[in-house]
């Protein structure tokens, strides 16, 4: 039984270290995030004037991003809607020089809103580099 407090030791130590996921807002956007860290946000603008939030932080060797675009224009029709996602994100896609993705899920929804819209993908570029 000599071990048992050395072990619960390390243990706890451990759980101390290990990762969890949180909800962090996504600076003034009214999006928010799960994610292991909270980062810091900067604000520019695509072509058709959205507001685009970029964001990363860095736990150990690990970099998280985050991209989120706020359309300047509402868009009622949740089909075209998700579409316009896939636009920048086929763009997206091009510019970080992806070169293997798994596929869209769409139909994902903002905070449970059935009238949201939103898609996932998960990518690997040139370097190996895995993303989603």
């Amino acid at each position: 039984m000599k071990f048992t407090p050395l072990l619960a030791f390390f243990l706890i130590a451990a759980a101390a270290n290990a990762q969890s996921l949180k909800k962090y807002s996504i600076s003034n956007s009214g999006c928010s995030l799960y994610s292991y860290c909270e980062s810091k946000y900067d604000v520019d603008y695509s072509d058709d004037s959205s507001k685009v939030y970029t964001g990363e932080c860095t736990i150990g060797e690990v970099t998280y991003g985050i991209i989120c675009v706020k359309l300047l224009t509402i868009i009622n029709d949740l089909d075209v809607a998700e579409e316009m996602m896939v636009s920048y994100v086929d763009f997206l896609k091009n510019s970080f020089n992806i070169k293997k993705a798994a596929g869209y899920g769409k139909g994902h929804h903002l905070n449970n809103n059935e009238n949201t819209r939103g898609i996932l993908d998960y990518w690997e570029d040139k370097e190996l580099d895995s993303g989603k």
